[in-house]
């Protein structure tokens, strides 16, 4: 990753902590639970939100091409014991 998009990054990341300071929801958090940094909850949050954002071009092909390959094993696991497991049998009455 560029130097650039690591400033840019990191100068989102402040703003969002400054302003989150100033937050209702954050000051509720804070009044609630004393011991809990809100402010750190709410740049946590970013912080994950931009990671699935970024990763998501590379994840969702993924999961496609992995449920893909997982249809055809089924399916040729399926065939492989519907061929093998078939005997003839004769039912007598």
């Amino acid at each position: 990753i560029s130097d650039g998009i690591k400033r840019r990054a990191t100068s989102a990341l402040l703003t969002l902590e400054k302003a989150s300071r100033n937050s209702q929801p954050v000051q509720y958090l804070e009044r609630q639970i004393p011991s809990l940094d809100a402010t750190r909850v709410c740049v946590s949050f970013a912080e994950a939100k931009f990671g699935r954002l970024f990763f998501k071009p590379i994840t969702i092909p993924a999961r496609i091409w992995i449920s893909w390959k997982g249809t055809r094993a089924w399916k040729q696991l399926n065939n492989t014991k519907s061929s093998s497991g078939t005997t003839s049998s004769t039912i007598t009455s």
